[in-house]
């Protein structure tokens, strides 16, 4: 698998506000710090091993190594393409080629290509480095940049992310101006593969995201990116394109409320493929910020370490198998590194009794979440025992039940009859409620409402995770658009629970869903004020608790998203809800004693037969 090393100080920063990016060179990683300086270090040993300093130009990009002509060279004032040696520190002898249009960034060689360096102009086109520098070449190059039409418009558009990834082909990405080069959230993505300047495929990726990467394969490139929602797709870039895939939900894992930086993590020797990624972003908790190695193959995050400090926009680059990310006046570096460790043991780390850091907020109804690679994961078994039970009541089975009781499970209750038998099984062990509970859910919920509805009516110890599963369930299959009660979520929203455990467990809820009950809830306490009924106050009650419980439980995506108005809504229905039942416990006595038929009296005043007169004394 894969792990994160103990994070260390590189070097001090000067202001993060100028710096431009990270860029890889021999064993080595050059800071462009500010405008118009730059410095290589050395990782492993931490110390400065030379620097860059342009006194009469800026820098308006990230210097890079270009490995296939042996030079540094950089952007400058926006239009001149600079290359310069090693040790031109001073940046006396530059070779500069200044162009009309400008350009966004001197992207270096990769590894995939053959290539070397690329100049990317802010249009999209695109041109290799080396030919530029040989006086052949230089006047038809140049040439065909002045007439060449890129795909960028850049009036209204710019360019985020750009990567070679596979030979003779670049993946651009461009996006509606909001911020400049700043990763934000965006609406809109414009993916464009090159092929010698040549549109391959270009597609608009129409979603709110907040984090994205490129990543290479063997089956061509694909793109990752971050919903709003939490959850990771993946967009490959094959003909003919194809939908989309999910890949999983981080929202647990990394706050999906403010931008996330992904890179692809580089392969090592014992997988070789690029099957990892390293995610950048927010805590959960709103409290620092939090590095993830996530596995794209197996859907788990294999390793994280918390950060005190998160900065926004923010900043990672992924050099050499190492970590490096800006935070406030330093940088700082965190070691990749492979394991031996089996992937069941990176599950069990993670706690699989909870499934919370292993599938990562999956819908809480999908019970069996990884049967592609060939595993069960049940829900959790009380003691380690799931297996002798089970073994235990596959044995009652055979020889505790008659034919003539399953024939009569099976008249009463054709539709889920399975669901009946096993909970007669282990009711006859002695089994409490909650436990019984935990065994036969998973499979009621196959069974459609009618076993859940069964499951509500005549189970009085129900936890309030296991209430969770079933509501995540119910919502999945309804809209936004509530206009009439459903039966078995007021079934749910009735029973009697623990405001501290319902919190807790509507945590695991998907905010898409918490929002559509939400939704119901608003409508339910609408109703209970508009038309009330004989159980409306009892309805109230049971809305304002589970609609608090689910504020708190998601409050930063109430408070922090786009939800505001909907919370104002709320609360101006929880107003008008504590509003009425005040009122109707204001009034109880007296409802009571007009059911009794008894003449309210008023108590006589006890001061009216007191007097108090002024004395004066001579």
């Amino acid at each position: 698998m894969g792990g994160l090393g103990a994070p260390f100080i590189l070097c001090p920063l000067s202001e993060r506000r100028d710096f431009l990016g990270i860029s890889g060179a021999d064993g080595s990683i050059v800071l462009t710090t500010g405008k118009n300086m730059a410095i290589r270090y050395h990782v492993l040993e931490q110390k400065q091993e030379t620097s860059w300093t342009s006194s009469r130009h800026w820098f308006t990009s990230r210097v890079v190594k270009c490995a296939d002509i042996g030079k540094y060279g950089a952007i400058l004032d926006n239009n001149t393409v600079a290359v310069w040696n090693e040790d031109d520190t001073a940046m006396g002898d530059v070779t500069k080629m200044k162009f009309s249009d400008p350009i966004w960034e001197l992207n270096p060689s990769s590894s995939l290509t053959e290539d070397g360096a690329l100049v990317i102009f802010e249009n999209g086109f695109t041109t290799p480095l080396a030919p530029l520098l040989t006086s052949d070449q230089k006047k038809k190059l140049r040439k065909a940049i002045a007439t060449g039409k890129g795909f960028v418009d850049t009036e209204c558009d710019t360019i985020i992310d750009a990567a070679q990834c596979h030979p003779e082909k670049v993946v651009i990405i461009s996006a509606p101006k909001k911020a400049g080069r700043a990763i934000v959230t965006r609406d809109v993505m414009k993916v464009t593969l090159l092929h010698k300047n040549q549109i391959v495929t270009q597609i608009e990726v129409k979603s709110e995201f907040v984090g994205h990467c490129i990543l290479p394969g063997d089956d061509g490139p694909s793109i990752l990116y971050l919903g709003r929602d939490g959850r990771l797709w993946q967009q490959f870039l094959t003909t003919p394109l194809p939908a989309p895939s999910l890949v999983g939900s981080l929202a647990k894992v990394i706050s999906p409320l403010t931008p996330v930086v992904l890179h692809p993590a580089p392969p090592s020797s014992k997988d070789g493929d690029w099957s990892k990624v390293v995610i950048y972003g927010s805590d959960p908790s709103e409290e620092g910020a939090l590095i993830a190695l996530y596995d794209l193959k197996y859907d788990i995050v294999v390793a994280k370490q918390s950060l005190k400090m998160y900065a926004n926009p923010p900043i990672m680059d992924v050099l050499g198998g190492n970590v490096l990310i800006p935070v406030g006046l330093h940088v700082l570096v965190i070691a990749l590194y492979s394991s031996k460790s089996r992937l069941s043991g990176v599950v069990g780390k993670h706690g699989i009794r909870s499934g919370e850091e292993v599938f990562e907020q999956r819908s809480p109804f999908v019970l069996d979440p990884v049967t592609s690679v060939g595993w069960t994961v049940d829900v959790e078994q009380p003691h380690g025992h799931h297996n002798k039970q089970a073994a235990a009541a596959k044995k009652l089975l055979r020889s505790a039940s008659s034919n003539a009781e399953v024939n009569a499970i099976k008249k009463s209750f054709p539709e889920f009859w399975e669901v009946v038998q096993q909970y007669k099984i282990l009711e006859r062990e002695g089994q409490p409620q909650s436990l019984i509970c935990t065994q036969i859910l998973p499979l009621a919920l196959t069974k459609g409402d009618a076993a859940l509805d069964w499951m509500l009516q005549n189970f009085t110890d129900i936890p309030e995770s296991h209430l969770i599963i079933i509501l995540a369930k119910l919502l999945d299959n309804m809209t936004d658009s509530i206009t009439a009660s459903h039966s078995l979520l007021d079934l749910i929203l009735s029973r009697s629970v623990d405001p501290a455990q319902l919190v807790g467990a509507l945590t695991s809820l998907d905010f898409i869903l918490s929002r559509r009950l939400a939704l119901y809830l608003k409508f339910k306490m609408e109703s209970a004020l508009t038309m009330g009924s004989e159980s409306g106050d009892d309805t109230m009650t049971s809305s304002v608790l589970w609609l608090t419980s689910l504020l708190d439980a998601h409050y930063t995506h109430f408070v922090l998203g786009d939800e505001l108005s909907l919370v104002e809504e709320l609360l101006s229905v929880v107003a008008k809800g504590a509003a009425w039942l005040e009122a109707i416990a204001e009034l109880e006595p007296y409802l009571i004693l007009t059911q009794q038929k008894i003449d309210f009296q008023p108590r006589p005043n006890p001061h009216s037969k007191w007097r108090t007169e002024i004395l004066t004394f001579t």
